[in-house]
């Protein structure tokens, strides 16, 4: 009888630490979520950097698209620039 009742209470205490944990994540979540969102506007005008995390590639595959022709960008001197709008057009096929 009493080991039942110990693996009842070391279960009602493993689910209260799940839920505690679950909160406490739920919580971290939502605060990295509403600082990062605050912060991580998409810009009308990207580098090249910008444009592979907002498509979530590598930037050697942005450059790629940009070189082959499949993806519009303007040089200014040395840098590259890539217009959201054309990322956008880009997207939709």
């Amino acid at each position: 009888f009493q080991a039942a009742r110990a693996m009842r209470d070391a279960a009602a205490m493993a689910q209260a630490i799940t839920q505690a944990m679950s909160s406490q994540t739920k919580q971290q979540i939502e605060q990295q979520s509403a600082q990062t969102g605050a912060s991580t506007s998409v810009p009308d005008v990207m580098t090249p950097a910008e444009a592979a995390a907002y498509l979530r590639v590598s930037e050697d595959d942005v450059m790629a698209l940009i070189e082959s022709g499949e993806l519009k960008a303007r040089r200014i001197g040395s840098q590259v620039r890539i217009s959201k709008a054309v990322i956008d057009e880009f997207l939709k096929g």
